[in-house]
């Protein structure tokens, strides 16, 4: 599909340093709104689950807009199983409230 944005495991060290840095090393409540043609490579999922990938993080909070994210996300929750509360949402608000109840 012309337009897909696919995030590889360059662009997820590159967002967790810029976690770090704007958290100045703490870890934060994260909430990921991708748009509807963005796409995380296998990869990518490695790293986000892994425990470089969620060093800035307290919980993730990912918002799905379409059947494909929904079921790559189910999949990364199910299979990566990342150490840290993460949950995907239909919607923001949804996940802004999750992340202010932890």
């Amino acid at each position: 599909m012309a337009g897909d944005v696919v995030i590889g495991v360059n662009e997820c060290r590159e967002m967790n340093n810029a976690i770090g840095e704007l958290s100045k090393g703490q870890p934060i409540l994260v909430l990921m709104v991708p748009n509807n043609t963005t796409h995380f490579a296998p990869e990518s999922r490695d790293f986000s689950a892994s425990a470089e990938g969620l060093q800035f993080t307290i919980a993730d909070a990912m918002v799905v807009t379409n059947l494909g994210q929904k079921l790559l996300v189910s999949f990364y929750l199910k299979f990566n199983k990342p150490p840290k509360p993460s949950k995907a949402f239909n919607s923001e608000a949804q996940a802004i409230d999750w992340l202010l109840s932890l």
